[in-house]
This record gives structure tokens, C-alpha cells and sequence, in this order.
């Protein structure tokens, strides 16, 4: 077990669930964060890990009162997490990293959630300081690489923020029970279907076409407007998010390999499927830009080949059945992140003091 430092200025539902991750890890979390953060996610974290709350301004002055309380903490890591685009070293960033650098078998990591404004000198000097750097995305990551922002000792990962389990706010409550007769109708005479989510490119539409005729046991639903000449396909135009959480308990699969997503996207139809239990069908780049995100046999498939490979898994395996009941397996993606966050850890510790 590993005593972690979490240093963050800022506390969203990213640097909650890290801090909640480490925790059911069985790591021993110290998380150090600024006054301003204090309310009900900070409360929830308290009867998990050590809350300290010593900055005001995040400035020189306020950082010899937190030193004490670390240096009895002991940390084997301490882990900076830059939370947003506005998240950026500060003097007190730089003073913690420097303090921690001269203690001897410990090791610092740095976490950049969102892309920041990195490309001063200052910044980036920053960054000479870690051992190791993460990242939401491999394209942020090639970013820095371009820009010669990652000091040649870092080692470098990929972790996405762990996304949060599905919850309904109130508004898809509400709607729960109001879903239009017309999408339910539809639901009810395409089962079995795989829902299409995102907008399919007009060039994938005719394949896809000429691909559900072949196959008789599985109708296609898409998002959007029916275009002409589309016989076998089915669309549902303006879904609401209520709509869409209906249409997914309702098929069984989610199909995203031929939409161009967000982070925020990726997390939501990874939680809409999770909620579901149905599995995902997703594109290479999507499964190696998310690690975790799909993976084939046990949360979905990777669709190597556009609609051939799509083809080929529904007549192969019409009930689209996976190694293991979806139940067992959704909690891949998390528990993925977090082992190669653990062994990270392990790997920047051996390269500095092994």
C-alpha cells in the first residue's frame, strides 16, 4: 500500500473519483486542495481520506503551515493534478514539488486532466520537477511531445479520468415515464436492434445499408433524419437524453465506431452502455485513445475494419453475447486506469531509486 499525496487547487468529479479510486485501492490518500473548495463533494470525501485545506491564494506564504502535516504523513508519492484548462502551477505548486524533491524515496507524478497553456518557459520548467507525467489523451500527449514540453527523465501515460457511474438527473426522471409513444412504438417493433449513437458520415450510410439487409436478425437505429433510399435502415430523429437512456436498455449493443466524440462524450455512452449492461462496438481509435473503453470479448468489440468487421460480429454472434456477463466486467474501465496509475507509480519509484 501506497501513502499518496493528491495536491489539486481545484475539486471536480475527476479529482473526486481519483481520490475515491486510490482509496478502494486500498492506497492511503492524503488530499491537500485550496479553502475555496470546501462544501458537500469535499465533506464526502473526509470519511476516506485526510482533507487538508491550507491555501487561500496558493502563493509562498501559506505553504510552510502544510509541510508539518505532509512530513508526518510520510508519502511514498506525491501526485499534482492540474483539474482544468485553467489549472496551472502556481508559487505553492512550485514550492511543494521542490520540498518533495529533496526527500529521498519518494517520487512525484503530475496529472493534466484538460489542456492547459503550458508553453511558457516557467511552466514548463514546472514539469522538470515530476517523474512522471499523465494524460487524458494520447493527442494531448503527442501535443506536448511537439512542443518539447516533457522533460527527456518523464515517464509518460495515458489515463483518462475515470468516468463516474450512470445517474439520471432530474430532468430524466421526469421524463422517464414521458418518453414519446413514437420512439417507444419503434423500440418495440426493431427488437432486436444495435443503437447507432453520434452522426453517421453520409459515405458509411449506403454500406450500412446494404449491410442491414444482409443481415435479418439485427435492425439498425440510428440518430437523425431518414435520408432517400435508405430502406433498411431506421432512424430516430431529436432523441432527448430520457429517450436515449430508454433506447438503450431497450437494444443490445451501442454502436460508436463511426461517430467523432469528445471525452465527455466517450464517458457518457460508456455510462449510458454501463447502465444498459449492453455491450459497445467501437473504433480502433477510439479504443486506443481511451484505454479501457472497449474491450473485445468482455465489454464490446473493436470494429478493425469500419462495416465489415461490424458485419461480421453480428452474424457471427447475432445476440452480440460476451465472454462474461457485462455486470462482471464494467468495471474494467475504471479498475483499468487505476492499475496503470499503480504501476506507474511502481515504475517511476524503480527508475529514480532502484
Amino acid at each position: 500500500m501506497a501513502r499518496v499525496v493528491i495536491v489539486s487547487e481545484i475539486l471536480n468529479d475527476s479529482v473526486a473519483q481519483l481520490i475515491l479510486g486510490l482509496y478502494q485501492q486500498r492506497q492511503d490518500v492524503l488530499f491537500i486542495t485550496g479553502q475555496s473548495q470546501r462544501g458537500p463533494v469535499l465533506d464526502s470525501l473526509r470519511p476516506h481520506v485526510q482533507v487538508m485545506t491550507p491555501f487561500k491564494k496558493w502563493n509562498a506564504f501559506e505553504v510552510p503551515r502544510s509541510l508539518q502535516p505532509i512530513s508526518q504523513f510520510a508519502p511514498d508519492v506525491w501526485h499534482f493534478v492540474f483539474a482544468n484548462s485553467d489549472s496551472l502551477p502556481t508559487f505553492a505548486h512550485w514550492m511543494l514539488a521542490a520540498f518533495a524533491r529533496t526527500i529521498p524515496r519518494q517520487i512525484l507524478i503530475a496529472s493534466l486532466l484538460q489542456e492547459g497553456l503550458w508553453k511558457s518557459s516557467f511552466r514548463k520548467a514546472h514539469l522538470q520537477l515530476f517523474d512522471a507525467l499523465t494524460f487524458s489523451t494520447r493527442m494531448q500527449m503527442m501535443r506536448f511531445k511537439r512542443e518539447k514540453g516533457i522533460p527527456r527523465h518523464c515517464l509518460t501515460e495515458v489515463l483518462m479520468p475515470s468516468p463516474t457511474p450512470f445517474q439520471m438527473d432530474e430532468s430524466v426522471k421526469e421524463l422517464t415515464n414521458n418518453i414519446r409513444y413514437e420512439v417507444k412504438d419503434l423500440a418495440k417493433h426493431l427488437k432486436p436492434f444495435v443503437l447507432f449513437v453520434g452522426s453517421v458520415q453520409v459515405e458509411h450510410l449506403q454500406e450500412l445499408d446494404v449491410a442491414a439487409r444482409l443481415i435479418q436478425e439485427t435492425r439498425f437505429l440510428l440518430q437523425g433524419q431518414r435520408p432517400k433510399y435508405m430502406e433498411h435502415l431506421h432512424f430516430a430523429p431529436h432523441l432527448s437524453n430520457a429517450e436515449m437512456v430508454f433506447l438503450a436498455e431497450s437494444a443490445k449493443g451501442i454502436v460508436t465506431a463511426f461517430g467523432d466524440f469528445s471525452m465527455e462524450e466517450i464517458k457518457y455512452y460508456w455510462s449510458l452502455a454501463d447502465r444498459a449492461s449492453i455491450p459497445i462496438l467501437a473504433s480502433p481509435e477510439q479504443a486506443e485513445r481511451v484505454p479501457g473503453f472497449c474491450i473485445p470479448g468482455k465489454t464490446g468489440w473493436v470494429l478493425q475494419d469500419d462495416i465489415k468487421s461490424l458485419r461480421e460480429v453480428l452474424l457471427e454472434n447475432p445476440q452480440l453475447l460476451l465472454k462474461k456477463e457485462p455486470a462482471t466486467t464494467r468495471h474494467d474501465f475504471s479498475d483499468h486506469s487505476f492499475n496503470q496509475l499503480i504501476r506507474l507509480y511502481h515504475k517511476a519509484y524503480e527508475k529514480r531509486w532502484a
